[in-house]
């Protein structure tokens, strides 16, 4: 099915990629990909939904999600949290009075840690598509490599040696942590 028959029929595609073998177009793919639904849209609002697995690792984060990247004060990253979209304004409010902040582990439900020193945060994800406009205008080449330039400068050296380096943290938000085990239960 072509580009325009596809848009005639209204299916739900985020975007589409051009190339030869690309994905699962062929037995040998040029490039190896997955995606994983999230959310489905159902009268016009998306309802979370999730992949189970045996492997914990492997289980989605379900819904709509933002990430908010939390800072020391001499501006290195401390850790990302990933929170559903509708927890973004309660996580500012929070991080504005400067509230202790709960870090969940993805996949195992006891393991948290509270973070309750730091400089600010600053959410990661906006909308470059809103209802089939665009909204965002992309960076030049060099605005993109000097943006990624500055974020490494802020990247401690302590994730960024060769021999034992840490391991940089992404959690899930607390509410975040509810429905995708709300879900996983519910699967059961």
């Amino acid at each position: 099915m072509d580009y325009f028959t596809t848009c005639r029929k209204k299916a739900p595609i985020d975007a589409w990629g051009v190339g030869t073998k690309l994905v699962t177009g062929d037995k040998t793919s040029a490039l190896s990909g997955v995606y994983k639904i999230v959310a489905k849209s159902e009268n016009k609002n998306f309802v979370p939904c999730i992949k189970i697995s045996n492997n914990p690792e492997k289980i989605t984060n379900p819904g709509v999600k933002n990430i908010f990247r939390f800072y020391d004060e001499n501006n290195f990253m401390l850790a990302d949290l990933i929170c559903p979209e509708n927890e973004v304004n309660e996580l500012e409010e929070k991080i504005n009075k400067k509230e202790p902040v709960r870090f969940n582990h993805p996949s195992v439900e006891y393991l948290y840690f509270l973070l309750d020193k730091y400089s600010y945060a600053q959410k990661l994800l906006q909308p470059v598509v809103i209802n089939g406009k665009r909204v965002y205008q992309s960076p030049s080449i060099y605005e993109i490599q000097n943006y990624v330039k500055q974020e490494l400068k802020k990247l401690h050296p302590t994730f960024k040696r060769l021999l034992n380096p840490h391991i940089y943290k992404v959690s899930i938000s607390d509410s975040l942590k509810e429905l995708k085990f709300k879900l996983i239960k519910q699967s059961l």
